[in-house]
């Protein structure tokens, strides 16, 4: 492997950090010769991505100028560092001057930027690792804040590709038109298909990039209906990161295995199966390997972690997505419980309206769809009758969950008085008729899907659709 002559940081007894001052003054040399390769740069570096500090102050002006609509040159440049008062502390005139002399070629601007911009990456790099080893001496913080810092940091520093967010609307259009034409004849809905048809004709599936919020009010079915579409998604071959703040594994283990096999979850969690074949020919146990086969090949990553900020809970994300190659649907159980600086009142609606605003960030930054399961408001249930079907003001404790969002599902079932005042003890053998309202779609229609909700099973299906079935293993 060859070593740039330029970082003399190599040997221990001087540990210079990372850097090239040569591309650092061919790049400000670019800066006044060409405009254009003055716009590729800008779209590339900062200042504190320079090394030397004189180079810094240099590019900090240029940028000034930039913002003012003047071209920056020799004469431009000289007179806004007089002004500042940074002349010589960029190296005086003549240096200044002598910039445009080392440039090799303006055409290689944006190479010498991307020489600029790695070498920052490998002192903040350098920097990270200094900090982290500190902390580590000091033995002051919690290990647990110093892991999630650092992992944060350098998942940072780990996606190296530089991002610009615009962008001229002719290749815009022709990449567009490139993909629609390529998927025209596709039969299937383009996004993440959620294993409802209904659904995912009304949504064209979970678009990337996209929020969905799916809210109820307790004992709905929020968890069940999203491990649904998460075994669905995996059932397809596509990735799921499952993120549970209320559940822990094994419980989500199981509820997955009863809706995948049909297995009797009460019986499942007495650890009381039946040897005893029922009128399928199947007993709770071939019910239980069945569902096992069928779990086993499944993409699904389950973080049972109970206690996650919004910025561990992207950095946990990140890491699935990078370490996986890729992800077609976030799930996220449950908004309400992500972590913030509690407080009461206005501050926790501010706090939730962060974590949403984050949550549809992380989003569109992994170009993948995120679904947030969502308490709904107690004031519902002092309504009566068809009042009591949810709307999007039932959101619990932030209006900003409604404008981010980019889908809002509601689940509702309608509940006699007389379970009501039972306190909807609701027969384990029932098979509930539920409506999935989609109360905002973006993009599209809003309407009712109407499901099967098999409480004994924990798992819904469409009204059309018969039980799975199994042959005796």
């Amino acid at each position: 492997m060859t070593v740039d002559s330029s970082q003399s940081y190599q040997t221990e007894q001087t540990r210079v950090p990372p850097h090239n001052l040569e591309a650092e003054r061919s790049v400000l040399g670019c800066c006044l010769m060409d405009r254009a390769a003055l716009l590729t740069i800008l779209a590339h570096l900062k200042p504190e991505d320079f090394f030397h500090p004189p180079h810094r102050i240099i590019y900090d002006a240029v940028r000034g100028l930039f913002a003012e609509n003047v071209n920056p040159d020799y004469i431009s440049l000289t007179n806004a560092l007089m002004t500042l008062g940074n002349l010589e502390a960029a190296g005086g005139g003549e240096y200044v001057a002598g910039l445009t002399n080392v440039v090799p070629s303006v055409r290689n601007a944006e190479h010498y930027a991307r020489i600029v911009a790695e070498k920052s990456k490998l002192r903040q790099l350098a920097r990270l690792g200094n900090e982290m080893a500190a902390f580590a001496r000091e033995g002051k913080r919690p290990v647990r804040e110093v892991i999630d810092w650092s992992s944060n940091r350098f998942l940072e520093l780990l996606d190296l590709k530089e991002h610009k967010s615009y962008d001229v609307i002719g290749p815009v259009a022709t990449s567009f038109f490139n993909k629609y034409s390529d998927t025209y004849d596709q039969k299937e809905p383009p996004g993440t298909l959620t294993g409802y048809s209904d659904l995912d004709r009304m949504l064209l599936g979970f678009q990337p990039g996209n929020l969905i919020i799916l809210a109820a009010r307790p004992s709905q079915g929020k968890t069940a209906l999203a491990l649904d579409i998460a075994r669905n998604v995996g059932a397809q071959g596509g990735k799921v990161a499952f993120l549970s703040l209320e559940m822990g594994q094994t419980e989500l283990l199981m509820r997955l295995l009863c809706a995948a096999g049909q297995l009797d979850s009460y019986r499942l969690r007495q650890k009381r199966l039946s040897d005893k074949k029922d009128s399928k020919g199947l007993t709770d146990w071939d019910r239980l390997r069945n569902a096992m086969s069928v779990l086993d090949p499944m993409r699904i990553f389950i973080d049972d972690e109970s206690s996650l900020t919004i910025s561990e809970l992207r950095a946990k994300v990140k890491a699935i997505k990078l370490e996986q190659q890729g992800l077609d649907l976030v799930v996220v159980d449950y908004l309400q419980l992500i972590d913030g600086e509690l407080g009461s009142g206005d501050m926790r609606v501010q706090e939730v309206s962060k974590i949403s605003r984050n949550l549809k960030a992380l989003a569109r930054e992994l170009e993948t769809p995120v679904m947030a399961l969502s308490q709904l408001s107690r004031h519902i249930e002092r309504r009566e009758g068809r009042k009591k079907i949810p709307q999007l003001s039932d959101l619990r404790e932030s209006g900003a969950i409604e404008q981010d969002a980019d889908v809002v599902l509601f689940i509702h079932r309608d509940i006699s008085e007389e379970e009501e005042q039972e306190g909807r003890q609701y027969d384990p053998d029932d098979e509930q008729e539920t409506q999935l309202i989609v109360a905002k779609n973006r993009n599209g229609a809003i309407g009712k899907i109407f499901l099967l909700f098999l409480r004994k099973y924990a798992t819904f299906l469409p009204l059309d659709q018969p039980p799975i079935t199994y042959r005796s293993t």
